[in-house]
């Protein structure tokens, strides 16, 4: 899954605001190893 995000972000067109939002679910899941759809 977080090689999917790598591959985004590498393409090098992601806005700030879209890479914060990534940061924050990368940082979820990592906490707590899932994420419910409706959170996002």
């Amino acid at each position: 899954m977080y090689a999917a995000f790598a591959e985004f972000l590498a393409e090098g067109i992601a806005t700030a605001e879209q890479i914060e939002f990534i940061d924050m679910i990368v940082d979820h899941l990592i906490e707590r190893g899932a994420m419910e759809p409706g959170l996002l």
